[in-house]
């Protein structure tokens, strides 16, 4: 899970990352953060969106500023259950963990920018039609 999430940065910060960090004030891990993410609800595509959708420009310690920015959303709630709120004619979720539920994005291979899913987006899927 954790090359999933330096996957959707950009690679010269992603390669700066070699493993497990552990911040020093608060004893979190990376690992341990992600999996507490997991446990609470959060699916790996919206774990990597939310440690993604901040710039990495400039920063000097990739490792801290990404579980720095995990730490912060350990402090919400896990989006609800939005299956339910889908809209009508929409087509059932592909089930692709690199999928979000709620929108139907996934991120592009450089993990730069998002793209509707091509099995579950309404406008694909209705495109392919």
């Amino acid at each position: 899970m954790l090359a999933t999430v330096v996957g959707g940065m950009p690679p010269e910060q992603g390669a700066k990352i070699g493993g497990d960090y552990r911040n020093p004030k608060t004893g979190h891990t990376l690992l341990g953060t992600i999996a507490e993410l997991l446990t609470r609800g959060w699916l790996a595509g919206q774990i990597t969106h939310e440690a993604n959708s901040g710039s990495w420009i400039g920063v000097a310690h990739p490792p801290s500023a990404l579980l720095g920015r995990l730490e912060r959303v350990l402090e919400r709630a896990a989006p609800s259950n939005t299956e339910a709120r889908r809209p009508t004619g929409w087509p059932e979720h592909c089930g692709d963990e690199e999928c979000d539920p709620r929108t139907r994005m996934r991120m592009i291979d450089d993990g730069q920018a998002v793209t509707h899913c091509p099995k579950c987006h309404p406008k694909k899927v209705g495109d392919a039609a």
